[in-house]
């Protein structure tokens, strides 16, 4: 499978959440309660994304196709989720993977890997030298590929999605 990443364009807003969308249907079947994963909505996450390509503060890069159809994202930024028992200028991981969902049938193919990469040297180039991003402890998919990323378990959460509790595991890159 031959494929591009590049760094995202505004008008991109619309196709990353549809990845979005499809991406959390995907993973999160069979542990978040599928009649709140079918209230998810592309155009409201549209809005959403359409706000975040304005924001140069983050860098979003898309996975590209052989057809030319995007097929995954990666989104990172300073951390925006902070453990409940530290207070966010003593956190260390200042950098935040903040999402990284790819079409389920482009899953094992290496454009995770490459987004992952390409995020951390986009948090390298906004002066970032450690970065965290948060998973559900159920979501074993994603799990598992951050932890063959280098990543650390370094803290833990419970949080609420739609009628669900579930815990919430902190991964840290202590270099990028």
């Amino acid at each position: 499978m031959r494929y591009t990443i590049r760094k995202a364009h505004p008008d991109d807003f619309h196709d990353i959440a549809k990845i979005h969308v499809l991406g959390w249907q995907a993973a999160y079947a069979d542990i978040v309660d599928n009649e709140y994963l079918q209230t998810l909505s592309v155009e409201q996450r549209a809005q959403n994304w359409k706000r975040y390509l304005r924001d140069d503060t983050n860098r979003i890069y898309l996975a590209i196709n052989e057809q030319n159809q995007p097929v995954g994202f990666s989104s990172c930024g300073t951390t925006q989720t902070f453990p409940k028992n530290v207070r966010p200028e003593d956190f260390p991981y200042k950098g935040g993977l903040l999402a990284l969902y790819l079409l389920p049938e482009y899953y094992r193919q290496g454009i995770g890997t490459a987004l992952f990469t390409r995020a951390a040297q986009g948090l390298k180039k906004l002066g970032h030298n450690a970065m965290c991003t948060w998973s559900l402890e159920e979501n074993i998919r994603a799990q598992a590929f951050y932890k063959s990323m280098g990543g650390r378990e370094i803290d833990e959460e419970m949080i609420t999605i739609g009628p669900g509790t579930f815990r919430e595991i902190c991964f840290g890159w202590d270099e990028l």
